[in-house]
């Protein structure tokens, strides 16, 4: 068995869970949405309500999800709305 450090850890890429692909937030377990079903902070937090129902959907997935969403929206997350 291979220990790594905290420092290596860091410095390691991990692909994400949820990505766009075509027009789709593709998440795990075959679970597409269509880019244009989510244009704002509302339909996100209502995608979140939805998907948390979701026996699958981790806190992990979770935050790939938000971060994918707000990444291709353009849509701060950190700050107020605009």
């Amino acid at each position: 068995m291979k220990f790594i450090s905290a420092a290596e850890l860091v410095k390691m890429k991990f692909d994400p869970l949820v990505k766009v692909k075509d027009g789709f937030f593709v998440l795990p377990n075959g679970y597409d949405i269509e880019c244009n079903r989510i244009r704002d902070y509302e339909q996100l937090v209502q995608w979140l309500a939805h998907l948390s129902e979701k026996t699958w959907f981790t806190g992990e997935i979770m935050h790939d999800f938000i971060m994918c969403v707000a990444n291709h929206r353009r849509m701060n997350i950190y700050g107020s709305p605009e």
